[in-house]
């Protein structure tokens, strides 16, 4: 939560380790000790699909990669090396691994997103009401309704 907090930080470069140890200061006293894992669930939310969609991703996606290097060299009428060159396995490795960790953070980014907003803009209101659209804002207060989504169309 450190690292969030000070990355989320706007107060430039001086005194931002500072400023946010005794802001986590002020929430273990306010809120106890329990408010440091803040954004736990969700992180277990996004690492536990991410690395089960990565590696399902990779190991799919290299075993697809050897068949189609196989079926080219049957159609070529050359032998398939079980053993690929040092060059085929570094470039069968980064196409599977960037194509399965894209495909991974696809699925998992908004528990990312849902983790950072919970660390960081949900505990400081100047934040939440920077966040808002234009049309929740009137005279600096927030409309607090539970209407939902259908209240953004609104016009003020």
């Amino acid at each position: 939560m450190l690292r969030t907090r000070m990355q989320a930080s706007q107060n430039g470069n001086k005194g931002v380790l500072g400023s946010t140890a005794v802001a986590m200061k002020e929430m273990v006293g306010n809120e106890g000790i329990t408010s440091l894992w803040r954004g736990l669930t969700l992180t277990f939310w996004r690492d536990v699909p991410f690395s089960a969609f990565y590696w399902w991703g990779y190991e799919y996606g290299r075993k697809r990669l050897d068949e189609s290097r196989a079926r080219s060299a049957a159609m070529l009428g050359q032998r398939h090396d079980a053993e690929l060159s040092h060059s085929a396995l570094l470039t069968d490795s980064f196409i599977a691994g960037a194509a399965s960790g894209a495909v991974a953070s696809f699925f998992t980014t908004p528990f990312d997103v849902g983790k950072t907003r919970q660390q960081t803009v949900m505990h400081d209101a100047q934040a939440r009401m920077k966040d808002l659209p234009e049309t929740r804002r009137l005279g600096g207060e927030v409309f607090e309704g539970s209407a939902g989504l259908r209240d953004y169309d609104l016009e003020l």
